[in-house]
């Protein structure tokens, strides 16, 4: 006589498991090692960004002589405010859609990223795809504007306007996430399709511009950060050097292990 065997339901999946995939990172970055802790950078940035948001008034768009505001005019008329500007303006949110999508991109990006790569790294990435939208968005309203001075987004969007904020280096925290991340080009196809679409429902104006080139500044950036320590880790030939080695408990770290020639 012959038993029947009980079925057995399969293990239902998340319908959230494709997301989850979505954030892990390179082999690389996880032969590195993670970094454990209180990631005090993002938590930093997140409390300075909610601090300017309650203490300072709600932003004035055309208040081009505000010294916590960048105008792109400065950039050739009044270059002594371009330095201060570009260190204290991105800690200055004055809007609350603002604040959300600053704390949003900060938290969901900031904290991946200096898990994977550190706090300087974080840090660095934050402001330096600030400073480098900046600069390079200034000198492309130069040369945009004088050209096509009826299209809104040089004009009233761009060259006339203030510019505050964090969202900038939050994107640039998102291109390092995805330069860390298993599926870099997914990351960067979603935010190709992402930010067309916000500047066509919401924005119209020359921020978009920003964002682009802040967050292909992080995609870079963190290569390069991920490039370097994949290459100091492995030693000559491609190979882990005996410290890495012997931290990781394998064969040829440490003082016992075989000399490689």
């Amino acid at each position: 006589m012959t038993l029947a065997t009980p079925a057995v339901d399969a293990p239902r999946r998340s319908p959230f498991l494709p997301v989850l995939r979505l954030l892990r990172p390179r082999a690389e970055v996880r032969r590195a090692g993670g970094r454990t802790g209180v990631p005090w950078a993002v938590l930093l940035l997140v409390l300075a960004s909610w601090t300017s948001f309650l203490l300072i008034d709600e932003r004035d768009e055309f208040a081009v002589d505000h010294p916590l505001y960048i105008h792109f005019p400065d950039f050739s008329e009044r270059p002594w405010r371009i330095v201060p500007n570009l260190v204290v303006t991105p800690l200055v949110n004055t809007q609350p859609d603002q604040i959300v999508l600053v704390t949003a991109l900060l938290l969901g990006f900031g904290i991946p990223v200096e898990r994977r790569l550190g706090s300087k790294v974080v840090l660095g990435v934050f402001w330096g795809a600030t400073a480098m939208a900046a600069v390079l968005g200034a000198g492309a309203l130069h040369v945009l504007y004088p050209l096509f001075p009826d299209v809104h987004a040089f004009s009233e969007g761009g060259w006339y306007r203030v510019f505050n904020g964090g969202s900038a280096g939050g994107f640039g925290l998102m291109g390092a996430m995805a330069a860390t991340s298993r599926f870099t080009a997914v990351w960067v196809a979603l935010y190709c399709l992402w930010e067309p679409s916000f500047w066509l429902v919401v924005t119209q104006d020359f921020t978009a511009v920003l964002h682009v080139t802040a967050f292909f500044t992080g995609l870079g950036a963190a290569g390069v950060v991920l490039r370097r320590r994949t290459v100091c880790a492995a030693g000559p030939g491609g190979v882990r050097s005996a410290p890495v080695a012997a931290r990781r408990g394998e064969p040829g770290g440490g003082q016992g292990g075989a000399e490689r020639r």
